[in-house]
């Protein structure tokens, strides 16, 4: 019996020993890997597109039940080549009387004409920069600005609160970019007021 015991004292050791050598080449091994393949990706993917919410406007029409939205973006091709934004997107948050939470996906308006919001008294700052047309071709680097508007009517639930706005720009590649959208004068214009202690109950 205590052949046996001294023989195992004596393997134990060596066994531990070998259990963490090859955990010790296994986690250096990948590592290594992970090192290899980073060195691999093109210089090109390193940064993606660069996306800034610089000013915004809103406007809310209770007897249509529509909303208006205008967000001046700046945008950065950070692409070591040239790419194209295929979509721009304006996800509206929101939370009803009764405590629900939900969002509504809204896509960029391309059909030439302005909405009310950029109709509106502050349509003279607006014409400073230029609308933004998608898809939007951008080199390698380069930086551009413009309004993006989107229009929505019966989509969002009346009466609801509105919490917070997020543009999500996606490349021709379909790298998505959000950059978050909640200005304070975007949401104060984007309410339908306190009305009755009944509303969004409905």
């Amino acid at each position: 019996m205590e052949l046996q015991y001294s023989i195992w004292l004596s393997i134990i050791p060596t066994l531990l020993a070998l259990a963490a050598a090859a955990f010790a080449w296994r986690t250096s091994r990948a590592a290594q890997q992970a090192i290899t393949a980073a060195q691999q990706v093109p210089r090109q993917y390193a940064r993606g597109l660069g996306v800034t919410v610089v000013d915004g406007r809103a406007r809310r029409d209770l007897t249509t039940d529509a909303r208006d939205y205008a967000f001046l973006l700046a945008v950065e091709n950070g692409w070591g080549a040239e790419t194209t934004v295929s979509d721009v997107e304006l996800r509206v948050s929101y939370r009803t009387r009764a405590n629900f939470c939900g969002a509504v996906d809204l896509a960029v308006a391309e059909d030439g004409a302005d909405s009310p919001a950029a109709r509106s008294t502050d349509r003279a700052s607006m014409s400073l920069q230029p609308r933004l047309h998608i898809p939007l071709r951008l080199g390698a680097g380069q930086a551009i600005s413009g309004w993006v508007e989107f229009h929505t009517a019966n989509i969002i639930p009346r009466h609801c609160r509105v919490d917070g706005y997020t543009i999500i720009v996606t490349d021709a590649g379909g790298v998505r970019t959000a950059a978050d959208a909640a200005l304070s004068k975007v949401l104060q214009a984007d309410t339908d007021g306190r009305g009755p202690a009944t509303w969004g109950w409905d």
